[in-house]
């Protein structure tokens, strides 16, 4: 089923690429193919600004994700590719209740490229150097597969992690009160978030290699 989203998506793309200007950028046809509906909302709404937010605990994107700030910070945004330092820290949220799991006061994350939870990392991207926001994850954008972070260090506090996560309902939420610290540029980047040539041939030799991927699966 996941194939068959992927390919669906591509054509989409693929339809766009034939009808759009020669000047279109590869990091919009790949925005194109894997933005979420909540993508959309947090290019279009600023949310720093409480008169836009439509709960109390701040705003709520199409996703689930919610985020309100503390403080708006007067630094830079951060881009794709940028490795970001932040200090955290993480509850969970069952009902009105938090639990506190974990506290970090500086923690590297490399910005976009999956290794973090997808909430925490979305919910980053429209933040200023110097800002503090509170970030409410729902279960499906938290540690959804092996491997992702942060992670709490330490037996102890990794048990605490893991018996909360465990515990939590569909309707409750991981909560990052995180301050960005910093921004900067990976030197080992080799500039593939950058990459802006993205042609309608490209992108049909990858609908056309989802497709065969999925008929084998068949």
């Amino acid at each position: 089923r996941r194939m068959m989203v992927a390919v669906l998506l591509m054509m989409v793309v693929l339809e766009c690429a034939r009808a759009l200007e020669p000047g279109w950028t590869r990091r919009t046809a790949i925005q194109v193919a894997l933005a979420t509906p909540s993508a959309v909302v947090a290019q279009t709404v600023d949310v720093a600004d409480p008169s836009k937010a439509s709960v109390s605990r701040g705003l709520v994107l199409k996703n689930g994700l919610r985020y309100v700030d503390a403080s708006v910070g007067t630094g830079s945004e951060p881009r794709w590719g940028d490795v970001l330092r932040i200090a955290y820290a993480m509850s969970v949220r069952v009902g009105d209740d938090l639990r506190p799991i974990d506290t970090q006061k500086s923690y590297l994350i490399r910005h976009g490229n999956g290794r973090a939870i997808r909430g925490l990392d979305e919910g980053l991207h429209t933040m200023r150097v110097g800002g503090k926001r509170r970030i409410e994850v729902p279960p499906d954008l938290g540690y959804s597969i092996v491997g992702l972070g942060p992670i709490p260090e330490g037996p102890l506090k990794y048990r605490k992690f893991r018996n909360a996560l465990d515990a939590m309902s569909a309707d409750d939420a991981l909560v990052f009160d995180v301050q960005l610290l910093e921004t900067f540029k990976d030197g080992a980047d080799q500039g593939f978030y950058d990459d802006n040539s993205f042609t309608a041939k490209e992108i049909e030799l990858i609908v056309n290699l989802a497709e065969d991927s999925y008929k084998r699966l068949q």
